[in-house]
């Protein structure tokens, strides 16, 4: 069953865009019973303190009071107003977090993903790819495999439009390795192109679900030094109930299998993507974040999939609860793990602590459509590729004539509507650090939901446990500085 993306709403322009949390005024309370933690966050600055309980209580009645989710007495208002004008001078004195200046990058591009095949193996059920007439990978197309050109002209039409260059290239699918000789083609004219003119050749990455890693595949591989991400959903039980191939096919022991020999022909690092959905519901997400780090991967992304309300991977209400319960005590491990000699490198874990550190706001809700550009397999480009077939998303061609001048227009036209921040965001004090994804905001309905739908919980969740974890972190002093070496020898995600 697909989860077509719909752009019906046309939601509200991102230009003189002052969220909540942008206003100095604005603090979130954060209280954890687990760890007895009592945090108030400033979201402008981006810095948190440790407080007293009834602190924390008082702030958090005088936040809910402030969106009129609740009742404040008198003394917790007291209590509030005292707290918060101790620390808004102690803020006052902190410069608000930085953000990019440009509302998109016009310079370098940070991810190109090129559609080699869109066609797939597997049928996932959950695929936003999948077109119930033709088929699993095709996003709704009957042209399976990219046009032998098509990749080199992307390359050197978004040279057009980004002159200082493409940093990475990423093969999509479908199942890109379905058709390595396109891979391999590209691979050799980019190179050549690059060499010819005196440019920095990209990194090239694939995500694929591993049941093609030949050893065919591993010479392509390593001639090309390709990063690997590999589509896991979990142990063999769940991977092949989400992911099922063939009868009598395991696509576990197909992956598990590609990866030993990526392993023992030293390809690496390589990352594992983990879509958790309803399969998941009472999975210790923490054993199996730890299951794939013991099949050797260097980071780890696992992230809630996104389906439409009709789904049957949909979760209902006690299923959310149960999944952000599991969420949380992944985050808790994962943080705690920092101040250890064994970390556990989860993607999104690691996002967030890289912008909280540097306290850089994210300016768009994710790269869509500006540090990342898709393109088909028949050269349309679009603003990422799960947009791929959307007329919508579309911003030009590769072939023909390049239109920068067009391009920018659409680009900027895009930002400013479609993937604009919903309104949601307006009034949420994550936004910043939050990093959800545009085409699962489509899927999910959430872009005209008038309440924080599950995406959101997640988001927010995260946030506070990596806020919570920090502070823990910060009271040991071995532990704090376990938790800098350990970013500094933090694997690249080349993931996105």
């Amino acid at each position: 069953m697909s989860t077509p993306i719909a752009a019906s709403t046309i939601t509200r322009r991102s230009v003189g865009y002052q969220p909540l949390s942008r206003l100095p005024e604005t603090f979130h309370a954060i209280l954890d019973e687990r760890y007895q933690q009592a945090l108030i966050y400033h979201p402008a600055t981006m810095t948190f303190y440790e407080v007293a309980w009834p602190v924390a209580e008082a702030v958090r009645a005088w936040e809910l009071a402030g969106r009129q989710l609740g009742p404040l007495a008198t003394e917790e208002r007291a209590l509030a107003e005292r707290a918060l004008r101790v620390l808004g001078e102690r803020v006052a004195a902190r410069p608000p977090a930085e953000e990019d200046a440009e509302e998109i990058n016009t310079r370098r591009l940070r991810r190109l993903a090129i559609n080699v095949t869109q066609v797939c193996n597997l049928r996932c059920p959950m695929c936003y790819a999948t077109d119930d007439q033709l088929g699993a990978g095709t996003y709704g197309s009957d042209v399976r495999f990219v046009i032998p050109s098509v990749p080199e002209q992307a390359f050197k039409r978004m040279l057009e439009y980004y002159p200082e260059g493409v940093e990475l290239i990423q093969f999509h699918g479908g199942e890109p390795l379905l058709h390595p000789r396109g891979i391999q083609r590209a691979c050799e004219r980019i190179n050549a192109y690059c060499a010819e003119h005196g440019i920095e050749p990209p990194v090239y990455t694939v995500i694929t679900n591993g049941t093609c890693l030949s050893e065919e595949v591993l010479d392509l591989i390593e001639r090309f030094a390709i990063r690997v991400t590999v589509s896991l959903d979990g142990t063999r039980e769940i991977n092949d109930a989400n992911r099922p191939w063939a009868p009598g096919r395991s696509a576990y022991d197909a992956a598990v299998a590609g990866l030993e020999r990526l392993k023992q022909r030293k390809l690496g690092p390589f990352s594992i993507e983990c879509t958790i959905s309803k399969p998941h519901v009472g999975v210790d997400l923490r054993e199996l974040a730890l299951h794939f780090k013991s099949l050797g991967a260097a980071t780890i992304h696992m992230a809630p999939a996104s389906v439409s309300p009709d789904h049957p991977h949909w979760l209902t209400p006690d299923e959310v609860r149960q999944m952000l319960e599991q969420w949380r005590d992944l985050f808790d491990e994962v943080m705690d793990r920092y101040g250890t000699r064994e970390p556990l490198y989860l993607r999104s874990v690691l996002g967030r602590l890289t912008t909280l550190r540097t306290r850089h706001r994210e300016k768009h809700l994710c790269p869509a459509g500006t540090n990342t550009i898709a393109v088909d397999v028949a050269g349309n480009i679009s603003a990422c590729f799960m947009f791929t077939g959307q007329r919508e998303f579309q911003l030009g061609r590769v072939q023909g004539k390049a239109q920068p001048e067009e391009y920018r227009a659409r680009q900027r036209r895009l930002v400013q509507t479609l993937l604009a921040h919903p309104s949601l965001c307006n009034t949420c004090w994550a936004d910043g650090v939050c990093g959800d994804c545009s085409a699962g905001q489509y899927i999910t309905g959430m872009r005209t939901q008038e309440s924080y739908p599950y995406s959101c919980q997640y988001d927010r969740l995260l946030i506070e446990r990596v806020i919570l974890g920090l502070a823990r972190l910060r009271r040991d002093p071995s532990a704090w500085s376990q938790l800098k070496a350990n970013l500094i020898a933090a694997p690249e995600d080349l993931s996105e």
